[in-house]
Protein backbone atom coordinates (compact mmCIF):
# COMPACT_ATOMS: atom_id res chain seq x y z
CA UNK A 1 0.00 0.00 0.00
CA UNK A 2 2.95 2.21 1.07
CA UNK A 3 4.09 1.64 -3.29
CA UNK A 4 0.58 3.00 -4.37
CA UNK A 5 0.36 5.78 -2.55
CA UNK A 6 4.11 7.03 -3.60
CA UNK A 7 3.33 5.97 -7.16
CA UNK A 8 0.01 8.57 -6.69
CA UNK A 9 2.34 11.01 -5.36
CA UNK A 10 4.88 10.65 -8.61
CA UNK A 11 1.48 10.87 -10.83
CA UNK A 12 0.29 13.97 -9.46
CA UNK A 13 3.79 15.61 -9.06
CA UNK A 14 4.28 15.01 -12.45
CA UNK A 15 1.26 16.39 -13.17
CA UNK A 16 1.16 19.24 -10.04
CA UNK A 17 1.23 22.28 -9.44
CA UNK A 18 5.03 23.27 -10.59
CA UNK A 19 4.30 21.03 -13.66
CA UNK A 20 3.06 22.28 -16.95
CA UNK A 21 2.15 20.62 -20.03
CA UNK A 22 2.89 22.09 -23.71
CA UNK A 23 1.80 20.79 -27.29
CA UNK A 24 2.38 22.58 -30.31
CA UNK A 25 -0.32 25.03 -29.74
CA UNK A 26 -1.27 24.84 -26.20
CA UNK A 27 -0.23 24.70 -22.66
CA UNK A 28 -1.54 23.25 -20.06
CA UNK A 29 -1.68 24.67 -16.56
CA UNK A 30 -3.58 24.62 -13.36
CA UNK A 31 -5.64 28.30 -12.89
CA UNK A 32 -4.45 31.02 -10.73
CA UNK A 33 -6.63 33.13 -9.06
CA UNK A 34 -5.95 36.06 -10.69
CA UNK A 35 -7.52 34.20 -13.61
CA UNK A 36 -11.12 34.40 -11.90
CA UNK A 37 -12.38 36.72 -14.44
CA UNK A 38 -11.11 34.97 -17.85
CA UNK A 39 -12.32 31.62 -16.75
CA UNK A 40 -15.74 33.23 -16.19
CA UNK A 41 -16.07 34.73 -18.70
CA UNK A 42 -15.38 31.07 -20.80
CA UNK A 43 -18.63 29.33 -19.37
CA UNK A 44 -21.78 29.67 -21.98
CA UNK A 45 -24.22 27.54 -22.17
CA UNK A 46 -23.20 25.85 -24.83
CA UNK A 47 -20.31 24.50 -22.87
CA UNK A 48 -22.61 24.31 -19.87
CA UNK A 49 -25.64 22.08 -21.23
CA UNK A 50 -22.92 19.26 -21.41
CA UNK A 51 -21.79 19.82 -18.08
CA UNK A 52 -23.28 18.56 -14.36
CA UNK A 53 -23.44 22.33 -13.04
CA UNK A 54 -25.91 25.41 -14.39
CA UNK A 55 -24.16 28.45 -15.68
CA UNK A 56 -22.07 29.03 -12.85
CA UNK A 57 -23.54 32.31 -11.50
CA UNK A 58 -20.76 34.59 -10.71
CA UNK A 59 -17.03 35.35 -9.98
CA UNK A 60 -17.20 34.10 -6.68
CA UNK A 61 -17.97 31.22 -7.45
CA UNK A 62 -15.32 30.51 -10.51
CA UNK A 63 -12.47 32.18 -7.27
CA UNK A 64 -13.85 29.62 -5.08
CA UNK A 65 -13.51 26.65 -7.67
CA UNK A 66 -9.65 27.93 -8.35
CA UNK A 67 -9.17 27.82 -4.63
CA UNK A 68 -10.22 24.13 -4.67
CA UNK A 69 -8.51 23.15 -8.04
CA UNK A 70 -5.33 24.44 -6.15
CA UNK A 71 -5.99 22.86 -2.74
CA UNK A 72 -6.66 19.58 -4.02
CA UNK A 73 -3.79 19.53 -6.67
CA UNK A 74 -1.50 19.70 -3.53
CA UNK A 75 -3.26 17.18 -1.58
CA UNK A 76 -2.64 14.98 -4.98
CA UNK A 77 -6.58 14.24 -5.44
CA UNK A 78 -7.06 15.97 -8.53
CA UNK A 79 -5.49 17.58 -11.37
CA UNK A 80 -7.80 20.35 -12.76
CA UNK A 81 -6.03 22.42 -15.73
CA UNK A 82 -7.42 25.46 -18.32
CA UNK A 83 -6.14 24.70 -21.56
CA UNK A 84 -3.98 28.26 -23.05
CA UNK A 85 -3.29 28.75 -25.97
CA UNK A 86 0.67 30.55 -26.52
CA UNK A 87 -0.51 33.87 -25.68
CA UNK A 88 -2.33 32.68 -22.43
CA UNK A 89 -5.87 32.93 -23.68
CA UNK A 90 -7.53 30.95 -21.96
CA UNK A 91 -9.96 28.45 -24.04
CA UNK A 92 -11.44 25.32 -22.05
CA UNK A 93 -10.35 23.01 -18.99
CA UNK A 94 -9.15 19.56 -18.51
CA UNK A 95 -9.52 17.29 -15.31
CA UNK A 96 -7.97 14.48 -14.42
CA UNK A 97 -8.78 12.22 -10.87
CA UNK A 98 -5.57 10.44 -9.08
CA UNK A 99 -4.34 7.92 -10.31
CA UNK A 100 -6.40 4.93 -9.36
CA UNK A 101 -3.80 3.02 -6.88
CA UNK A 102 -5.35 -0.55 -7.69
CA UNK A 103 -5.70 -0.84 -11.80
CA UNK A 104 -3.63 2.32 -12.65
CA UNK A 105 -6.19 3.76 -14.45
CA UNK A 106 -7.50 7.77 -15.02
CA UNK A 107 -10.89 8.99 -16.41
CA UNK A 108 -10.71 12.19 -17.87
CA UNK A 109 -13.04 14.84 -18.69
CA UNK A 110 -12.81 17.98 -20.64
CA UNK A 111 -14.54 21.19 -22.15
CA UNK A 112 -13.86 24.12 -24.60
CA UNK A 113 -15.08 27.37 -25.33
CA UNK A 114 -17.53 26.94 -28.26
CA UNK A 115 -15.26 29.85 -30.24
CA UNK A 116 -12.56 26.97 -30.17
CA UNK A 117 -14.74 24.00 -31.41
CA UNK A 118 -13.78 22.64 -34.64
CA UNK A 119 -10.16 23.54 -34.26
CA UNK A 120 -8.65 20.66 -32.93
CA UNK A 121 -6.80 22.08 -29.92
CA UNK A 122 -8.85 19.34 -27.19
CA UNK A 123 -7.14 16.55 -29.38
CA UNK A 124 -3.70 18.01 -29.17
CA UNK A 125 -3.95 18.02 -25.56
CA UNK A 126 -5.36 14.40 -25.23
CA UNK A 127 -2.78 13.74 -27.54
CA UNK A 128 -0.56 14.90 -25.02
CA UNK A 129 -1.93 13.73 -21.74
CA UNK A 130 -2.03 10.00 -23.60
CA UNK A 131 1.98 10.45 -24.32
CA UNK A 132 2.61 11.97 -21.04
CA UNK A 133 0.35 8.95 -19.32
CA UNK A 134 1.42 5.98 -21.09
CA UNK A 135 5.07 6.78 -21.68
CA UNK A 136 6.33 8.55 -18.78
CA UNK A 137 3.80 7.79 -16.13
CA UNK A 138 2.04 4.38 -14.53
CA UNK A 139 -0.94 4.38 -16.38
CA UNK A 140 -2.60 1.41 -17.68
CA UNK A 141 -5.67 2.87 -19.40
CA UNK A 142 -7.69 6.09 -20.35
CA UNK A 143 -11.03 6.44 -19.35
CA UNK A 144 -13.03 8.89 -20.99
CA UNK A 145 -17.35 9.44 -20.24
CA UNK A 146 -19.26 11.06 -22.82
CA UNK A 147 -22.93 12.79 -22.74
CA UNK A 148 -24.76 10.72 -25.74
CA UNK A 149 -26.01 14.36 -27.18
CA UNK A 150 -22.51 15.55 -27.41
CA UNK A 151 -21.11 14.61 -30.68
CA UNK A 152 -17.83 17.24 -30.46
CA UNK A 153 -16.86 14.81 -27.62
CA UNK A 154 -17.16 11.50 -29.50
CA UNK A 155 -15.20 13.38 -32.47
CA UNK A 156 -12.15 13.62 -30.04
CA UNK A 157 -12.98 10.00 -28.77
CA UNK A 158 -12.14 8.92 -32.60
CA UNK A 159 -9.47 10.93 -33.58
CA UNK A 160 -7.46 10.08 -30.31
CA UNK A 161 -8.21 6.32 -31.06
CA UNK A 162 -10.34 5.62 -27.92
CA UNK A 163 -12.68 2.81 -28.67
CA UNK A 164 -16.38 2.85 -27.54
CA UNK A 165 -16.89 -0.04 -24.36
CA UNK A 166 -20.65 0.56 -24.15
CA UNK A 167 -23.59 3.04 -22.82
CA UNK A 168 -24.54 2.92 -19.26
CA UNK A 169 -28.17 4.01 -18.62
CA UNK A 170 -29.11 6.74 -16.40
CA UNK A 171 -25.76 7.20 -15.34
CA UNK A 172 -24.93 10.85 -14.85
CA UNK A 173 -26.64 13.91 -13.54
CA UNK A 174 -26.50 17.10 -15.43
CA UNK A 175 -29.05 19.68 -14.34
CA UNK A 176 -30.83 17.53 -12.38
CA UNK A 177 -32.21 14.73 -15.14
CA UNK A 178 -30.29 11.53 -14.83
CA UNK A 179 -28.89 10.58 -18.31
CA UNK A 180 -27.10 7.54 -20.00
CA UNK A 181 -23.43 8.12 -20.35
CA UNK A 182 -21.27 6.55 -23.11
CA UNK A 183 -17.88 5.11 -22.17
CA UNK A 184 -14.42 5.17 -24.18
CA UNK A 185 -10.87 3.77 -23.54
CA UNK A 186 -7.75 3.52 -24.43
CA UNK A 187 -5.22 0.61 -23.07
CA UNK A 188 -1.20 1.47 -22.95
CA UNK A 189 -0.82 -1.66 -25.30
CA UNK A 190 -3.24 -0.33 -28.16
CA UNK A 191 -1.76 3.14 -27.71
CA UNK A 192 1.82 1.56 -28.49
CA UNK A 193 0.45 -0.63 -30.97
CA UNK A 194 -1.20 2.32 -32.94
CA UNK A 195 2.12 4.35 -33.06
Amino acid sequence: MLFLTFKRRVFMKKLGLSDILKTERCILKIPEESETEEVWDLIDDEVSHFMNFERWNNSDFILKRIQRIRKEAEQWKWWYTMVYLKDYTCIGQFWIPALNDETNNIEIGFWIWKKYWGKWYITECLEKIKYTAFRELWVETIHLTVNPDNMNCKKVANKCWLSYDGTLKKWTKIKWVLIDTEFYSITKEEYLWII
